[in-house]
């Protein structure tokens, strides 16, 4: 299901699904690719990107096609998804200046903050109910916004109302 970023004044962010298939049979080929393909969009002036698995990935035949190809189990799958998540933001905020992230869902959230080193999260503020801005100590590179949603929480403009408030805040706290 794709995210619809829609309001007052619309929020278009880069669009970027991931190729599950890819990220599992060549990962180190495609982070590169991919991080070079997020690295020209930044320096072409787009500061907004959503990231996330292609849906064509969710639909349950392509799911099995590609755990009977790779004899991955569902969970492995997931971590997989995961942990290239983690190294892609990692390597985007060694890139870029970029220091405010978005984070939906419980195992994406976890899987980024490990990769980053990050432990412990300050909560700032409450965006939206249910939905926190905190911020993460990065160990070289300062500290990063993040706003963590869980996956099926939040209204149908949840993530436009929050990309608005973030673009409010220049600099993390």
């Amino acid at each position: 299901k794709r995210v619809c970023f829609s309001g007052p004044e619309r929020v278009n962010p880069y669009d970027m699904p991931l190729d599950v298939e890819r990220l599992v049979s060549s990962k180190e080929a495609y982070l590169q690719q991919s991080l070079s393909s997020v690295t020209q969009v930044i320096q072409g002036g787009q500061h907004h990107l959503v990231i996330y698995p292609a849906p064509l990935y969710s639909e349950t035949p392509m799911t099995e096609k590609i755990l009977s190809r790779y004899k991955l189990n569902l969970r492995e799958l997931g971590l997989a998804i995961r942990n290239f998540l983690g190294e892609l933001v990692m390597r985007i905020l060694d890139k870029t200046s970029t220091r405010n992230l978005i984070l939906t869902g419980g195992d994406t959230a976890i899987g980024v903050c490990e990769k980053l080193g990050i432990h412990q999260l300050i909560i700032v503020e409450e965006l939206l109910p249910g939905i926190p801005l905190s911020l993460g100590h990065l160990n070289t590179q300062g500290e990063v916004n993040i706003v963590t949603k869980a996956g099926g929480f939040g209204d149908e403009n949840a993530l436009y109302l929050v990309f608005e408030k973030l673009m409010d805040q220049r600099r993390p706290r």
